[in-house]
């Protein structure tokens, strides 16, 4: 039986993918950026939330895009790491690409299986316009598609119990989305974020996953610097500040006690064939 990782060694191994993520876009000289609340666990704790379980990193999309080809072209060789993204695993059901090392085994919030290890998220960062006249048109090009991915990536039909009257809607658009398939909406989201102009835009985002139009930033905020994270030197981004500040309010505010926990609600195991 494959015993559970505890959550400190899910950290560890989801650092290790960081790590070699960092060595590529080193040496193909791409630029990332920790993110989310990775990004708050640098600046507040110089490492990851003690009670984070996934490490988030950003990039712009013209170097997502290379991420992607690289690791097309030398696949075997980065065995047991693998880059899953629709292109390079169609039962990958999510709008963003994942590093992953598949030595592990994760059971993840009711998604179909796609073979996911233990992993580092990867958003791409689109254009998203200048004027705020134009943004908020922007999000709805892609609002219902992302609705419909998420659905489409389910293994099972999760009604609403609080408002059934919205299962009115949500479970006809449940099989509309398990009908087209997830590779569907992926390829529409994909090719909707590069249509968008991430060099000519004043404004970008990960619009291929946005849970709202408001998760734009300024891409003058981006400058890439160096932090300390985990006894390492990782890239963020030099208006870190205004980032999360616009994102979380005080991010230097520790939450209550009792919301410091998991966010994320999986279980990973180490495969039997890789203990030593």
């Amino acid at each position: 039986m494959m015993k559970e990782l505890s959550l400190r060694e899910i950290q560890l191994a989801e650092l290790e993918i960081l790590k070699k993520l960092d060595e590529i876009c080193r040496a193909e000289g791409l630029t990332y950026y920790l993110y989310y609340g990775t990004l708050i666990g640098a600046i507040r704790h110089k490492g990851i939330i003690p009670w984070d379980d996934d490490i988030d990193v950003a990039m712009p999309r013209p170097d997502y895009d290379k991420l992607i080809e690289y690791c097309r072209k030398n696949q075997e060789g980065l065995l047991p790491l693998r880059l899953m993204h629709y292109t390079l695993n169609p039962d990958y059901i999510y709008p963003i690409a994942r590093f992953c090392d598949t030595r592990y085994y994760v059971d993840y919030q009711d998604a179909v299986d796609y073979g996911l290890g233990l992993f580092v998220d990867i958003y791409p960062l689109d254009g998203w316009g200048n004027e705020p006249s134009e943004q908020h048109s922007i999000y709805q090009k892609f609002r219902r598609d992302i609705l419909l991915v998420n659905l489409a990536g389910k293994s099972r039909y999760i009604g609403s119990l609080q408002n059934p009257i919205r299962n009115l809607v949500k479970f006809p658009a449940y099989l509309y989305a398990k009908l087209r398939g997830t590779r569907f909406f992926l390829r529409k989201l994909d090719n909707l974020g590069k249509e968008r102009s991430y060099e000519k835009d004043s404004m970008v985002g990960h619009l291929v996953w946005a849970e709202d139009d408001q998760a734009r930033i300024r891409k003058d905020l981006l400058s890439p610097i160096q932090w300390e994270f985990e006894g390492g030197m990782f890239t963020i981004p030099e208006g870190y500040d205004a980032i999360l500040t616009q994102v979380y309010g005080d991010y230097m505010q520790l939450p209550p006690e009792d919301q410091r926990i998991q966010q994320h609600h999986y279980k990973a195991y180490l495969k039997e064939d890789n203990k030593k």
